[in-house]
């Protein structure tokens, strides 16, 4: 009786010294979180507050792989193209972000970073929106930005919103 004791015993404790070294491996620091994701650069082509065509869209992205389709959108934007922006589509993508027609000004979007990942980038994208206490124009705007990516990863949206209190 003594000996099944003793071994019910150090069963028991190699159960328990299992699942302790289990969970202590879980409570390890995660190499990942400890560094930051790598950023993608990328430059703004264009931005404002309405198509220069007058001409408003609805809400949209749009992603850009060849020159000649991002020279037409740039021209329903943009009247005059002082020059010609060229982009290396073999390695840069253009992407536009259009918020879509708001019935007053204060609004406004701006790419914050595009982070990369293995199979795939991700563009942190910030609206921003008017508060109560703002003064705005009674204008119609459309915010938009053109951006450059230098990756030709496929591309994932992030957005956040953001009110301006104006205070």
């Amino acid at each position: 009786m003594l000996k099944e004791n003793i071994m019910k015993i150090n069963i028991i404790l190699i159960v328990a010294i299992a699942i302790i070294s289990f969970m202590l491996t879980g409570c390890g620091s995660d190499s990942n979180a400890e560094r930051p994701t790598p950023q993608v650069s990328f430059s703004i082509i264009a931005a404002g507050q309405n198509p220069q065509s007058g001409t408003f869209e609805n809400r949209k992205i749009e992603i850009f792989r060849d020159q000649e389709s991002l020279n037409l959108s740039l021209s329903k934007y943009l009247q005059l193209l002082s020059e010609q922006h060229t982009i290396d589509f073999t390695s840069t993508q253009a992407v536009l972000i259009n918020i879509g027609v708001r019935d007053t000004g204060g609004f406004s979007v701006k790419t914050e970073s595009i982070e990369e990942f293995p199979s795939y980038i991700k563009m942190k994208i910030k609206i921003t929106k008017p508060g109560q206490n703002c003064t705005v124009t009674g204008a119609l705007t459309s915010p938009y930005e053109f951006i450059e990516i230098f990756s030709t990863k496929e591309l994932i949206f992030e957005e956040s919103l953001e009110i301006d209190q104006c205070i």
